[in-house]
């Protein structure tokens, strides 16, 4: 993620740039940032991840969304693309948006070497403020590696770690397994370095 020429863009401005399609960026208090693409390896992690999130919430009040979905978030004003997002009915929205939403309960975000420290600190303490927020999980492209953060109480999140093909974990808010072995289906070791050569990511 880069910032762009310091400018300040009102909300309508931005939302105005995204509907132009010039690329996704993240809005925060009047300025925006460039989100870089992602390695092949990111992307298989996050449609593997989204259609077994997908295939176990068919039917219950929840639904699974990607990457082209916004969301924000009220206590600090960020606007961002999380990789994968569940939100459950009531969906709550921004005004009048379809595609701007405020109460995820699962958020997924699949770590890059350009994203990997802000994914970890700045922009978990953002999504910390979501109060419909039950679960955070940060997905490795470049080694089996899941951490799975489930909230506690308002200030008190607890981590696990996955490291291995035989392990699964349970999403208790939405009542999902996850199998390390369907997250890493079709991810070859070498995925991620030789898409970062030409990507940037």
């Amino acid at each position: 993620m880069s910032a762009l020429p310091d400018h300040h863009m009102t909300r309508e401005e931005y939302y105005a740039l995204e509907e132009r399609g010039l690329g996704k960026h993240e809005y925060l208090q009047g300025h925006i940032f460039a989100m870089t693409g992602g390695s092949m390896a990111h992307s298989r992690i996050a449609v593997n991840i989204s259609a077994t999130l997908n295939a176990q919430l068919r039917g219950k009040p929840c639904q699974t969304l990607n990457s082209d979905f916004r969301i924000k978030i009220t206590a600090t004003g960020l606007e961002t693309y999380p990789d994968v997002s569940v939100i459950c009915r009531p969906l709550q929205f921004v005004e009048d948006r379809r595609d701007v939403a405020t109460n995820p309960v699962v958020i997924v975000e699949v770590l890059s070497p350009s994203t990997e420290e802000y994914d970890r600190g700045t922009k978990f303490k953002h999504y910390r403020t979501i109060p419909s927020l039950r679960a955070y999980l940060l997905v490795s492209q470049e080694q089996m590696l899941v951490e799975h953060w489930t909230r506690q109480d308002e200030h008190t999140w607890v981590i696990h770690d996955y490291t291995a093909p035989d392990q699964e974990f349970r999403i208790e808010a939405i009542g999902v397994t996850m199998k390390m072995t369907d997250i890493y289906d079709g991810v070859e070791p070498g995925d991620a370095e030789a898409s970062a050569s030409t990507t940037g990511e």
